[in-house]
This record gives structure tokens, sequence and C-alpha cells, in this order.
């Protein structure tokens, strides 16, 4: 129900301009944020692939238990999810991650991409194209964010045209 509800405000500001307040009001999350033991066996599991995926999400709860104002460990498991094809409850993650953020008055890109990927994949595209529209320009600070942001943006847009 949060998510419809952001997703609405989130359609009415882009309509007003939005887009252009929230890169001025909020900036983008600092990526130095200090992590524990826990997450860094989880980056440890991770590139051991998919198997591994129950393994991380317990050491990453296990983090996020030591620090609960960890964004990184909640978009890693966020990510974990998304490739394990459980993307409702990433979108669920996804959730605490913006709670925090917000407090913060900061934007994770990363984590609205991921945002805008579970929608797409869960077949959602226009909420898809309203985050990435909305947050373009939080995940196309890189060459490599361009291309991504670009990808999926092509991918929705033909999802949204064939009438999906």
């Amino acid at each position: 129900m949060r998510l419809g509800l952001a997703l609405a405000a989130m359609a009415v500001l882009a309509r007003a301009g939005a887009a252009e307040e929230s890169t001025e009001r909020y900036r983008s999350m600092d990526s130095r944020e200090q992590a524990g033991p826990h997450y860094q066996r989880a980056l440890d599991l991770y590139a051991k692939g998919v198997g591994a995926a129950p393994a991380i999400i317990a050491e990453l709860d296990l983090e996020i238990a030591d620090h609960p104002q960890s964004m990184q460990a909640r978009i890693l498991k966020a990510r974990v999810l998304k490739g394990t094809d459980r993307c409702e409850e990433a979108l669920v993650v996804l959730d605490d991650v913006d709670a925090i953020a917000d407090a913060g008055e900061f934007i994770s890109g990363g984590a609205k991409f991921l945002r805008a990927e579970c929608l797409y994949y869960g077949k959602r595209f226009a909420e898809s194209k309203a985050i990435l529209t909305t947050y373009g320009a939080f995940m196309t600070t890189s060459p490599a964010g361009r291309n991504r942001y670009d990808e999926l943006r092509t991918m929705v847009d033909e999802a949204l045209a064939a009438g999906h």
C-alpha cells in the first residue's frame, strides 16, 4: 500500500516538475556507509552466485540487525531477492531503503533503479517508467549507469507500446 501511495504521489509530482525539485532538494547517497563483518561475508558469498542466495540473505539479515540504518545491506538484499525471482520481497526491502533515505533527505539512484527493474519484471511497466522518469538523474551518474538506464527505459517503453 505504501508503494502505491508513493507512486501515485510521484506521478502527481512528476507532472508538476518534481523531478527537477528532487535533484535540487535531495542529495545523492554517499556510498561510504560503514559496514560490519556480516556485510563483508555477504559480499564474499555474492561472488559465488545464485546458489549462495540463502546464505547471503542470512548474513544481510544479521547485518541489518546490527546496523538498522544500513542502506547498502538492504540494497544488496534486494538485489539478491531480485536475482532469485523474488521481486515482490525486494520491493518491500526497498521500501525500507526509501524510508531511511527520505529521513536523511537523500536518494540512492541504485535503489531507485533496482525498484524500477523489479517493477518491470513484475509487469508493472507504468510504475517502472514513473520511477525511471522521476529519478533518472540519480541513475545516470556514470556511463555504465546511463547504459543500464537506457536499456531498461527502452524495455519499459517497448512493453508499454505493446499494450502491456
